[in-house]
């Protein structure tokens, strides 16, 4: 069913939408206010004056009202809710908003005590909420964020949740304190998650978070930009703070404290998951330090353990990988042989025995603790074939080892 669409762009207007919801039994006072309607109307409000906004709040506290939900709301202009001649009423009042869009909330640099609620709600434009304290309960339930996010010097002094959210672009809790419980349920991260600069002082929860191994940039700490004034900053700070970009070094900082809440949860499941996302954030960076399999031991170590078992994540891998380097390590051993060029290049004998004795050897060669007198029988070139099998022996060996451990990435 459309909606009737009402503009709203007076002080007056908005007032006769103001609806009391609960009268308590001894006191005869409503306890809560509405505005707007549950779903036939949405109300435009679009302040042509500021003047108009500053005018609405103080009615609500001349009246008394500090409990208010919004419904069906679009704010087109600003809200602003830290204006600082309604400061006292900010301070106290209680704020939920019920499928509402939001244009631009300014809530930046102020302290609010009450209750802050947003269900079903749209946030169009890039949010930062900068330098604020919410002394009371902040909820974001099944919200939508169409831009960035920066929740920059932010306190959450007690529980904030984020229920089925959806975060189209990146997020970020930039030098943000978590003092009570931070619940993440069932949000949806399309792009980038930053926790790398919170504090946080107790737990966060993770029930059913979806978020991938997002891009990133190869943002170094001590990188500076200088600007046309002849100033400089930090790039580091800049991306964190104002541009929303995620550095690579905060992606894998990221899964580690997500892997680190879930363990603390008992959750190893999805634990394992942030560990295997960590661990390719950090392949990610020895590639932007330009370190290679082969001038780094650890991109070397981390290149192999992708490459056998994709971090502990599969099996397969971990099998395929030991099959492959077997059959390319055994021809290698019997291309280094004598028979081997007398029989099957020269004579080009493929009969069954010659086929059968293949299978056969290449099921031993599966063994690392096998007999090497195989070779012999072979008459070898010089000591070669002997090498082949010692490096097969250590290949197979490793590759075992990997499809184990695959195996146990739940234990």
């Amino acid at each position: 069913m459309s909606k009737k669409i009402i503009n709203i762009t007076d002080c007056d207007e908005l007032i006769k939408y103001i609806n009391p919801v609960h009268q308590h039994d001894f006191m005869r006072t409503p306890s809560f206010f509405t505005i707007g309607s549950y779903d036939d109307e949405l109300l435009v409000i679009n302040f042509d004056d500021i003047s108009h906004s500053k005018s609405f709040f103080t009615h609500l506290d001349n009246e008394r009202i500090y409990s208010i939900e919004f419904w069906n709301c679009q704010f087109d202009k600003n809200l602003d809710l830290n204006e600082p001649d309604c400061a006292k009423y900010y301070e106290k009042a209680n704020f939920t908003f019920i499928d509402c869009v939001f244009k631009n909330l300014a809530i930046d640099e102020f302290t609010y005590n009450g209750k802050i609620k947003f269900k079903k709600c749209k946030f169009k434009i890039k949010q930062i909420f900068y330098n604020t304290v919410f002394n009371g309960y902040v909820e974001f339930f099944d919200c939508e964020f169409e831009k960035k996010l920066i929740f920059n010097k932010v306190e959450f002094r007690e529980a904030v949740v984020f229920t089925k959210s959806i975060f189209h672009d990146n997020v970020l809790f930039t030098y943000t304190q978590f003092n009570s419980l931070g619940v993440f349920s069932r949000t949806l991260f399309k792009k980038g998650l930053d926790l790398s600069q919170a504090i946080i002082n107790k737990n966060l929860t993770f029930f059913e978070t979806q978020i991938k191994n997002y891009h990133s940039e190869a943002i170094s700490i001590n990188d500076e930009k200088i600007f046309e004034s002849g100033k400089s900053r930090k790039k580091f700070d800049i991306s964190v703070t104002g541009s929303g970009n995620i550095p690579t070094i905060n992606k894998r900082e990221t899964f580690r404290i997500i892997k680190n809440q879930l363990e603390k949860e008992g959750n190893n499941i999805d634990a394992f998951k942030y560990n295997s996302l960590e661990k390719h954030a950090y392949q990610q960076q020895l590639k932007e330090h330009n370190k290679k399999w082969f001038n780094s031991q650890n991109a070397l170590m981390f290149a192999l353990n992708n490459l056998s078992n994709k971090h502990k994540n599969s099996w397969l891998s971990g099998f395929g990988f030991t099959v492959i380097v077997a059959i390319i390590l055994l021809i290698l051993t019997f291309g280094t042989t004598r028979e081997f060029w007398n029989r099957v290049c020269w004579d080009c004998e493929f009969d069954l025995n010659v086929i059968g004795y293949t299978i056969k050897q290449f099921i031993n060669f599966l063994n690392p603790a096998h007999s090497i007198n195989y070779i012999d029988e072979l008459n070898p070139f010089y000591g070669i074939p002997y090498v082949f099998d010692f490096l097969g022996r250590i290949a197979v060996g490793y590759g075992i080892y990997q499809t184990v451990q695959a195996f146990r990435k739940f234990r």
